[in-house]
């Protein structure tokens, strides 16, 4: 794992009762204390605690930060399918860009994907349904990606859309 020494920050509650927060960089706050009184706060002061957060590497690429947008864009996504077709242009427009900005680094832009990489079925329009594997990042039909696993290489620890062979691959 990765060893982080985290920052201590002080809170009060009407000057009477003190707490404190640790807050990693990177996780934001990781533990917090019980309040104490007063008194009990001139004692503690005089002990030094270093918390040291740790977490897994494992997984811990930039390809993980980015799957958090898209993991949050699936879940918005699932959402606004449930909303009325009342205003759909508008709301088909914003998904469509935040798509676009969530998209992980590793998968082929949309607008590239002409064809199912895996059965060659040519996409008839922009609005046609692609698919891409969480795995190779390559645009399908939904008849080539209908496999799901986790792809904990990708940062995708529960299980996603993936086509046949990185399925068989991660088997």
């Amino acid at each position: 794992g990765r060893r982080s020494v985290v920052a201590r920050e002080e809170s009060r509650t009407f000057g009477v009762l003190w707490g404190y927060v640790w807050r990693c960089g990177d996780c934001g706050v990781v533990h917090s204390s019980s309040l104490i009184n007063s008194a009990d706060k001139e004692k503690l002061e005089k002990l030094r605690a270093e918390y040291v957060h740790v977490w897994s590497s494992e997984g811990a690429s930039t390809s993980k930060a980015s799957n958090t947008g898209r993991v949050l864009m699936e879940q918005v996504m699932s959402v606004a399918n449930t909303v009325a077709q009342v205003g759909e242009l508008p709301v088909s427009t914003a998904i469509g860009a935040v798509k676009t900005w969530t998209m992980p680094s590793y998968w082929v832009p949309d607008q590239d994907v002409t064809h199912c990489y895996a059965c060659g079925s040519q996409f008839p329009n922009d609005k046609a349904k692609k698919h891409h594997c969480r795995c190779c990042g390559q645009g399908f039909c939904g008849e080539c990606t209908q496999q799901r696993c986790a792809v904990p290489g990708r940062g995708w620890m529960t299980p996603v859309r993936v086509c046949c062979p990185c399925y068989d691959q991660l088997q």
